[in-house]
């Protein structure tokens, strides 16, 4: 059996690059490729030893091989080529699974990037609008392999779901916080104030991160309130309490082995992943048991902890991943720390304010994570979170090597519990076409149109059985919902198409 002490059986974070860009008019792949040569910048030597290159998926269109075209762009040869499936969770999950892989004697060394170009997709439409088209870049991917996919690739809501309007996570994640609220007695107005008063630390980390994308701090306040900048989007959500998907912004890591940074002379600036696990709430909304709960973060999360021998009461630094303010509430919750702990929640600032660059938030969390662990050491806990508060990947980092070495949990069993745990739900209305009946409502999501006007308000409602069942509201009742919360209330089921009214 491999000796796990030996430097080749010990997984490290050797370096790591972030980018940012306001103004030219770029690429996802620009903004990959230039936080992957700050990467390399500083870890002389390890572009020639990567033998893996992975890019975290992509919202644009970026063809059959971004992994290919990147390391082409970088002068990579023989390296396998990946991409992921969709999922915030996956660049946790990528370091986790590659520092596993590492831990077991494979030699690696592997290059994590990801980008997304949001602002200047934007520009680049309104230059074709006005007649001024770009130059076109040449296709590097021509004669390259399509990249293998590293993960399932499969819809994060039933079509239910998606019939009722839960598409968007802006009218997702309010499901969370309607149960949150409901479970704690507060109207939404109170929820909104709770939603404020914990991103407001969040602006302020962002504020003086140099690649985040909003550099204002935001008061609890201004965060609160709502006026022509700071629109209601959905109960109890402003604008500024959503995350930002406007942003041009890129994050690579390198992951290898211990033994390839001191051949490079580098061990002096690695930092280690001392454990890590991955779990996954029952897969549909409308089918867990409380939404105001997540079995998937208290298991990830506290094994990551025990694994290492430690608890929550050791981490020095958090990396919350915090697309919602019910995303944080439910880490919060899970792992057991207060809503303004005094080691602060994120080491970003989270998705709106240093901005939410899609599925590769995660890299800039692990980097600047890695970042704060080599200025001041420490251990730092980061999470990654992938679809509708449904996939979670969490990871302990720290300056010094696991005792024992890297270990990546197995929560098999823990998955067969939550999986079983889910209700029986609705998948489509064509299941029950015809149904009439009341039912509770589980949690609601009042959702406003620019305008200020209420123009859907979806809810998951339990009917017989019990049973769940994701519906659109009567659009009879859309005048008379601004800033309800429908959680706990009984309603009438009927209509074609199916839907919910207040009896």
């Amino acid at each position: 059996m491999a000796n796990r002490l030996d430097p080749a059986h010990i997984p490290v974070v050797i370096s790591f690059g972030q980018s940012i860009e306001r103004e030219t008019i770029l690429r996802p792949l620009d903004l990959a490729q230039r936080a992957a040569e700050c990467a390399f910048d500083a870890a002389h030597g390890i572009r020639d030893q990567i033998n893996e290159v992975i890019v975290v998926n992509i919202l644009g269109r970026v063809g059959p091989s971004p992994a290919g075209e990147l390391a082409k762009r970088l002068g990579i040869r023989n390296a396998k080529c990946f991409t992921t499936a969709v999922g915030g969770n996956t660049p946790q999950y990528l370091v986790n699974k590659t520092s596993q892989r590492i831990a077991k004697g494979e030699n690696l060394a592997v290059l994590i990037a990801g980008a997304e170009a949001m602002r200047s997709s934007r520009e680049r439409k309104k230059q074709k609008e006005s007649g001024e088209v770009p130059s076109s870049q040449l296709n590097l991917q021509d004669g390259l392999d399509p990249d293998e996919i590293i993960g399932v690739d499969k819809a994060g809501m039933s079509s239910a779901e998606a019939s009722a309007g839960l598409l968007s996570p802006a009218h997702v994640y309010p499901l969370f916080e309607s149960a949150i609220a409901h479970e704690n007695g507060r109207s939404m107005v109170e929820q909104r104030k709770v939603a404020a008063e914990l991103f407001a630390p969040f602006s302020v980390v962002a504020s003086a991160n140099s690649y985040s994308w909003f550099k204002e701090k935001a008061s609890a306040d201004e965060l609160f309130s709502t006026g022509p900048d700071n629109r209601m989007i959905a109960e109890p959500y402003t604008k500024r309490l959503c995350a930002f998907l406007g942003s041009d912004q890129g994050a690579a890591i390198i992951v290898t082995s211990l033994e390839i940074a001191n051949k490079l002379n580098l061990s002096k600036q690695v930092v280690f992943p001392l454990s890590g696990a991955d779990a996954t709430d029952a897969w549909f909304v409308s089918t867990r048991p409380d939404l105001a709960r997540s079995p998937a973060i208290s298991a990830a999360s506290s094994l990551t902890l025990s694994l290492a021998g430690k608890n929550i009461d050791d981490i020095n630094y958090f990396e919350l991943y915090s697309c919602f303010p019910s995303a944080v509430q439910l880490a919060c919750r899970e792992i057991g720390i207060d809503h303004a702990d005094g080691r602060g929640l994120t080491v970003t600032g989270g998705l709106p304010y240093f901005g939410g660059p899609g599925n590769n938030y995660t890299t800039h969390g692990i980097a600047s994570m890695a970042s704060k662990i080599q200025e001041g050491g420490g251990l730092g806990l980061v999470s990654g979170l992938g679809w509708f508060a449904t996939k979670h990947s969490y990871g302990l980092y720290g300056q010094d090597p696991p005792v024992g070495g890297f270990v990546h949990g197995d929560l098999s069993r823990e998955q067969e519990k939550i999986d079983g745990a889910a209700i029986e739900s609705v998948e489509s209305l064509d299941e029950i076409k015809g149904y009439s009946g009341e039912g509770k409502v589980i949690a609601s999501s009042i959702c406003y149109d620019p305008d200020g006007k209420v123009f859907m308000a979806p809810a998951v409602v339990e009917i017989n059985g019990p049973k769940r069942i994701a519906l659109a509201a009567d659009p009879k009742e859309l005048s008379g919902l601004a800033g309800v919360n429908l959680a706990g209330e009984k309603v009438k089921i009927g209509g074609d198409p199916l839907c919910w009214s207040r009896i």
